[in-house]
């Protein structure tokens, strides 16, 4: 009983390490992807999951890391959802032209 503990337990540290990994793996794309302090704020707040059974809007409905802002102070536009595959690519974004909207943000930040 004592091996089984000691295995569940070093197993249950990989999957968290794997998991943190994956969640900064797709942190840093969304940041890169948003470019700009600026922008990030105008996102506002998110939340963040990870759809294991995957995502049917998608093609092929890939796992997937779903980073949504419910309520974006960008022009015209209420909701922002982004797609970020487990190692870190960003899939897809929901509007389309999301990263057209960003760059008027992204060049404001590079004009200070």
């Amino acid at each position: 009983m004592k091996q089984f503990l000691i295995v569940l337990a070093v197993l249950v540290l990989i999957g968290a390490a794997v998991t943190g990994t994956s969640y900064a793996a797709g942190s840093k794309a969304i940041a890169e992807f948003v470019g700009s302090e600026q922008a990030e704020e105008a996102l506002g707040h998110r939340k963040v999951r990870f759809a294991l059974l995957g995502v049917a809007e998608l093609p092929d409905s890939p796992r997937v890391w779903v980073f949504h802002y419910p309520s974006t102070d960008l022009v015209r536009l209420l909701e922002v959802t982004i797609y970020v595959t487990p190692k870190g690519k960003i899939l897809s974004t929901d509007p389309h032209n999301l990263e057209q909207r960003l760059l008027g943000y992204r060049s404001a930040d590079s004009a200070r």
